[in-house]
């Protein structure tokens, strides 16, 4: 018998992985930002 919590379980997994992968992946790029900016500004002086 099919039961609906588990693709509710489910949607929920995915959910928290896409949401937790996106929060990730923004925090590499702003720290992937600052590392350049600091980089840039350092060779300006």
């Amino acid at each position: 018998m099919f039961c609906v919590n588990d693709s509710k379980n489910g949607r929920l997994y995915v959910s928290v992985f896409l949401f937790a992968l996106i929060h990730v992946s923004l925090y590499i790029l702003s720290f992937r930002l600052t590392q350049y900016i600091r980089d840039d500004k350092n060779v300006n002086g």
